[in-house]
Parts: C-alpha cells; structure tokens; sequence
C-alpha cells in the first residue's frame, strides 16, 4: 500500500474486503498511514532484520505471543 512515492507494511487484519468491489479497505485516515513505518519502493527494508518488522507491528498495535 502506498501515499505518493511511500510504501507501507500493512497487517492483513488491519484490512477488509468491501463486498462487490473486489478490494481491501484500510479503515484509518490518511495522517495514520503517513505517521507509520514505510519506505522507499527503491530501497526495501532489509527482510532478514527483524527490527523492522517489530517497528510495524508496534505501530499497529499487534503483540507477538511467544
């Protein structure tokens, strides 16, 4: 998911599915998704450092369970 040239992680259970349209609907204001963790589409954060992966977990409000 993307705001101009941002990318953004998003958890699939911050998403639903609008009947009829065939797409995902994020209920947040724009001034959210702005605020959260994203990046660049030319340079992907690193998928082997886990750091960033808990950085968006955070900011949406998930708790791993151990």
């Amino acid at each position: 998911l993307g705001i101009g040239g941002m990318l953004f992680a998003i958890r699939f259970d911050q998403l639903r599915v609008a009947p009829g349209k065939h797409m995902f609907v994020l209920d947040r204001d724009k001034e959210y998704l702005r605020m959260s963790p994203g990046f660049d589409k030319d340079h992907w954060p690193d998928t082997n450092d886990h750091t960033y992966y808990g950085d968006v977990d955070s900011y949406w409000g998930y708790t791993a369970v151990p």
